[in-house]
This record gives structure tokens, C-alpha cells and sequence, in this order.
């Protein structure tokens, strides 16, 4: 089944053995890449790959339709009142912590964030260990940064630096559509 793929027998057989090692392996020929996941193979043409690297920078309550559908809206709330939502694809920040312009990208190898729960910082490559995503999960997740901080693992996770407290008084409501 690798063969319309231009892989040659030396590196199928390399392919063969990863199979019984950890997740992570990659092997490339001609314009394709193939990504040794925990539970399958993945094979993506490199073209695809590096248009899928693209950021995008975000205005205030711009509404997003592509690389992904982000909805934004601001709402006041009674301080202590709020209930974070449960949905995963949705996050809610303080307001007043969050600056525009954000930056929607792709992660990055040292990429970290300070999980929702923790007081400490954690690489997102962990984060993806611990969350046992599939390796093309990892390549689909999407990135918010308000300035150099990573706040939300887009549909996954919120920073806590940037989480709903008490004092809070306005919000900002990301919905991934």
C-alpha cells in the first residue's frame, strides 16, 4: 500500500520496525510524509503540511471562518456568578487580561501554557502526551495567544493564568463553531 507513495524497500522495512516502537516516527519521500501514530500510519503530502503552518492574526470580535471557526463575543457578568462551561469547545477568559490583536497558530516544539487546575507551567508536548492525542490530533490543534501567552489549546484546554475568578466582571466567550 506505500508504493503510489515512492517509499523504497529499505525504508519500508525501516517503517515495519517503528511499528513496535513509540509513537512519533517519520519517514519521507518524494511529497510525502508518513507519521508513525500510536494506533495507525499517516500519510500527508508535504504540500499540505506546510500550508497547514500558516497564523493568523485576530482583531478584536472578529469573526473567524477559516483555518478554524471561531466565534467571539464579550459579556459583563456578576462577579463570582459564573459558571465555566463544560463543552470543550468552548473557552471562557477574563477580559481584562486578554490583548488584542490574538494570534491564532499552529504549536510549536518548546510551546508551553499553564494548564487550567495547575499553578505551574507545562510544554505542550506533554500535554499532548498526558491527553494521549494521536499524532495527527497534534497536528490539528490550533493555538489562541493573547501577546506571547498561549491562552487556549483551541477546543482542548484555557490557560489558568487567563481562567474566570471571582473578581472577574466582563468575559470574552470563544465558541469554536
Amino acid at each position: 500500500f506505500l508504493k503510489p507513495y515512492r517509499f523504497n524497500a529499505t525504508q519500508v522495512q525501516d517503517i515495519i520496525h517503528s511499528l513496535s516502537d513509540p509513537a512519533g516516527k517519520n519517514f519521507s519521500a518524494n511529497n510525502f510524509t508518513l507519521t508513525v501514530g500510536r494506533k495507525s500510519l499517516v500519510i500527508q503530502e508535504i504540500t499540505n503540511i506546510i500550508s497547514q503552518q500558516k497564523a493568523l492574526w485576530i482583531e478584536e470580535f472578529e469573526q473567524i471562518d477559516t483555518p478554524v471557526c471561531l466565534k467571539m463575543q464579550r459579556e459583563k457578568i456578576q462577579p463570582g456568578s459564573f459558571f465555566i462551561p463544560k463543552e470543550a469547545n468552548v473557552a471562557c477568559l477574563d477580559s481584562a487580561l486578554v490583548k488584542f490583536p490574538l494570534l491564532l497558530r499552529k504549536w510549536e516544539q518548546g510551546d508551553y501554557f499553564f494548564p487550567l487546575g495547575m499553578d505551574k507551567r507545562k510544554l505542550l508536548s506533554d500535554f499532548f502526551i498526558d491527553e494521549k492525542f494521536e499524532m495527527e490530533q497534534k497536528a490539528a490543534t490550533w493555538l489562541l495567544l493573547s501577546q506571547d501567552d498561549i491562552v487556549w489549546v483551541v477546543g482542548h484546554r484555557i490557560d489558568h493564568r487567563y481562567r474566570v475568578t471571582d473578581s472577574t466582571t466582563e468575559i470574552i466567550r470563544f465558541t469554536q463553531c
